[in-house]
C-alpha cells in the first residue's frame, strides 16, 4: 500500500505543520492558489483528485491535512468518493483510503477529522 501526505492548500513559510512531533513532509498540494468562483474551484479540486488517483496503481492511503474546515474540505471528500467510485473515469484498482486530519490552532499536531474507505 502506498501512502501519500496531501495538503488541501499550501502553508506559508511562517506556518509549518507538525505531525506526531515531527515536521510534516507533504507529497502533494491539491490547490496551490484559490481563485475564481466556487464552481471553478470545485472543478479544479476534482481534477486534481482525479489526477492524483490516476497516478497511483494499487492500494493507496491518502492522509489529507487541513488547517480550516470549510466547503473545500467537504468537496475534497466528495470528490475522492465520486472519482474513485466511478470506474469509467478512473482506474482505481485495489483499496483506496482517505484519512482527513485537522490542525490544532498552533499547527503543532493534527487530530483525526474523518476516515473514508473505498473497495474496488
Amino acid at each position: 500500500m502506498q501512502y501519500l501526505n496531501v495538503l488541501l492548500k499550501s502553508l506559508d513559510d511562517e506556518n509549518q505543520a507538525y505531525f506526531y512531533g515531527e515536521r510534516l513532509v507533504i507529497d502533494y498540494v491539491l490547490l496551490t492558489a484559490i481563485q475564481g468562483e466556487a464552481g471553478e474551484v470545485n472543478q479544479r479540486l476534482r481534477e486534481e483528485i482525479y489526477r492524483l488517483m490516476n497516478s497511483i496503481d494499487g492500494s493507496l492511503h491518502v492522509n489529507l491535512f487541513i488547517v480550516n474546515v470549510n466547503y473545500l474540505v467537504d468537496e475534497a471528500i466528495l470528490a475522492f468518493m465520486d472519482v474513485c467510485g466511478n470506474k469509467k473515469e478512473v482506474r482505481c484498482v485495489g483499496q483506496k483510503r482517505l484519512m482527513v486530519w485537522i490542525a490544532e490552532e498552533d499547527l503543532h499536531d493534527f487530530q483525526i477529522y474523518g476516515f473514508y474507505q473505498l473497495h474496488q
